[in-house]
């Protein structure tokens, strides 16, 4: 009777490694039957792509038709033999010839006149700010640029500063420069074609009434293509109390994910399960010994 449970227990034993195992390895005996039944396909066999082309007939030869003899004096017309018909084509000549466009000449006697080359001032005003308030200073930026082909002459800009702003200096970069009761006057002898000229006006806000504009123009005694560009001007607006600036939003920090595959989960819960069967193993053979006593 004692064989028999010792043989029954090795069996138990056994089955409980074997099934241990199996859970704490399930990957490596998965992977192993994967390799055992893979089998190598059989290679295509490849078939011949040459295909003998056919052999071509030769056309027959037209045979003479037979000479019959007339009879009861009647004449016979021979056939006309077969001539091969010869086409020839004839190379045409694409070439296309440019035709003078005809002169104008004026009727009635009258001349055309050239167009005359003029110059072109283009004013431009900013701010180095776009909100103030009371007491701050404050800088415009004037630029003038001839864009015409030709010199301006006497060149003005002119330049009327708003109640809210006292100016307190004026700068040039070429001609001469004053500040008069608020009025600015820049003086350029001549301004060449392509020239740019900046000024600068600095002062203080000292109030925020009324619209917080200013206006400037240019002049020219030389006659331009156009004056709708001679004009330029620049407005600010004014800080409010209590109201703090926008502040930049911070970016969101990307988040990186790590996938769980399939064979995580099964040694996840595989371990346990093993855990369990090795140690009812330890416990069976601490107590095989106290049953065989």
């Amino acid at each position: 009777m004692k064989k028999l449970e010792t043989v029954m227990f090795g069996m138990t034993v056994v089955i409980a490694l074997v099934l241990g195992f199996h859970k704490l390895f399930p990957a490596q005996s998965s992977a192993a039957q994967q390799a055992m039944s893979l089998t190598p396909s059989p290679e295509p066999t490849e078939l011949p792509t040459h295909t003998p082309e056919p052999t071509a007939t030769p056309r027959p030869t037209d045979e003479p038709l037979p000479t019959s003899t007339p009879g009861d004096g009647a004449t016979v017309t021979p056939r006309p033999t077969r001539q091969p018909l010869e086409i020839t084509s004839t190379p045409v000549d694409l070439t296309v010839t440019p035709t003078p466009m005809p002169t104008a000449t004026p009727s009635d006697g009258a001349t055309s006149t050239p167009m005359t080359a003029l110059p072109d001032l283009v004013l431009e005003k900013t701010a180095d700010r776009q909100t103030v308030a009371v007491g701050e200073s404050l800088r415009w930026t004037l630029t003038v640029q001839n864009r015409g082909s030709v010199p301006a002459a006497t060149v003005l800009v002119r330049d009327v500063l708003p109640a809210f702003f006292r100016g307190l200096h004026v700068t040039t970069s070429l001609g001469e420069a004053t500040l008069v009761d608020g009025i600015v006057s820049v003086q350029i002898a001549e301004l060449s074609a392509g020239q740019t000229v900046t000024i600068w006006i600095d002062g203080t806000v000292v109030s925020l009434d009324g619209p917080l504009t200013n206006l400037a123009q240019a002049s020219t005694t030389t006659t331009e293509t156009t004056t709708e560009n001679n004009t330029a001007w620049s407005s600010v607006t004014p800080k409010v109390a209590g109201i703090a600036q926008p502040s930049a939003t911070p970016r969101p920090v990307a988040q990186r994910t790590f996938p769980v595959t399939a064979s995580d989960d099964a040694v996840s819960v595989a371990v346990p399960v093993g855990l369990v069967v090795l140690a009812t193993l330890v416990l069976a053979w601490l107590l095989w010994p106290r049953r065989l006593a």
